[in-house]
This record gives C-alpha cells, structure tokens and sequence, in this order.
C-alpha cells in the first residue's frame, strides 16, 4: 500500500511540474516579436518585383500597388 501512495505523488508531482513547464514555454513563446512586425526592405522589393512580373503593371499601377502596400504596413 505505501508503494502506491509514492506512485500517486510523483504522478501529481509530474503533472504540475509539466503544466508549470508548459506555461512558462507557452508565455515565451506568445511574447510579442517586434522584429517581424514591420517589413524589410528586401521583402518590399521582392513582393513588387513578382507583382510586376505576374501582373505586368505599368508605372502608374505600380505606384498606387506601392501605396497599397506602404499603408497596410504602417496601420
């Protein structure tokens, strides 16, 4: 009998240092990431070039796509 009491202890025991764990993971994970938060610069050109090449725009069309662009990133 005192055998499986011991069993149950370590058993509760490792259910609340997983959940402990786990929360902590979870909390580092969800931390704000503010690097990807705004585009690179190679990302802008990159996006517009395969706009260009798949849409063939015309300059017009690339400035207004351009600005499309810029106020969806800055809102």
């Amino acid at each position: 009998m005192k055998a499986r009491w011991k069993i149950i202890v370590v058993l509760v025991a490792l259910v609340f240092v997983s959940g402990y764990a786990g929360g902590l993971i979870g909390a580092a994970d969800s931390a704000p990431k503010s690097v990807a938060a705004q585009p690179s610069e190679a990302w802008n050109v990159s996006a517009m070039n395969t706009l260009e090449r798949r849409l063939k725009l015309t300059p017009e069309q690339r400035e207004k796509i351009q600005a499309i662009i810029d106020a969806a990133w800055s809102s």
